[in-house]
């Protein structure tokens, strides 16, 4: 696994829109269909700004990213220039998407922080290009780290919206530990290994 530099969000952002434009939440941030492709694109451009010393690439063919936090190292506050570039998202993605967005993110650590403590490791995102699925590169950009985190001792928290992941999740040792509500829309599936 490779950290990828800022040269390489552009590429990025277009594999993450893919891989998340019939993902349940980013459906509920974007229900648009027709505009969901363009702010899934802008929306992961400033998180992987935000993000990107926390985002890492299989390889130099980009068959997939995944955003890992170590332990201790979770973000919970916004830099100057993450507002600054947050004033474009709201142009880009619109103010209604940007308030789901933020509702979202309040509630959605509430949950983390009554359900996991120090020291643990979050898996926040793994995607691969639609060329590579069912090749095994999922697998290439969870187990280093569930192994590092093991290791360690540290537990590795996760939080899924769609109920498929679950029993792939589990497959690599993870536990349901919650299932909450956030609407009629979203179910928000937390685990633990």
């Amino acid at each position: 696994m490779q950290r990828i530099d800022k040269s390489e969000i552009e590429q990025a952002k277009k594999i993450f829109a893919l891989a998340m434009f019939d993902d349940d939440l980013h459906k509920y941030f974007f229900p648009d269909e027709k505009s969901r492709i363009e702010k899934l694109e802008y929306f992961y451009e400033f998180k992987l700004k935000t993000m990107l010393l926390n985002t890492y690439k299989t390889s130099e063919k980009y068959e997939g990213f995944c955003i890992w936090e170590k332990p201790n190292e979770h973000r919970s506050a916004i830099t100057f220039n993450e507002v600054i570039e947050g004033f474009s998202l709201v142009f880009n993605v619109g103010i209604f998407s940007l308030v789901r967005m933020v509702r979202y993110q309040c509630w959605s650590t509430k949950q983390k922080k009554r359900l996991v403590s120090e020291p643990y490791w979050y898996l926040d995102t793994v995607v691969v290009s639609p060329d590579y699925h069912g090749k095994g590169f999922a697998s290439k950009m969870i187990k280093p780290f569930l192994s590092e985190a093991n290791a360690k001792g540290d537990k590795v928290y996760l939080e899924t919206q769609n109920i498929k992941n679950v029993p792939i999740y589990e497959k690599y040792g993870f536990k349901l530990i919650s299932t909450q509500y956030l609407n009629k829309q979203i179910t928000h599936f937390a685990m633990v290994k």
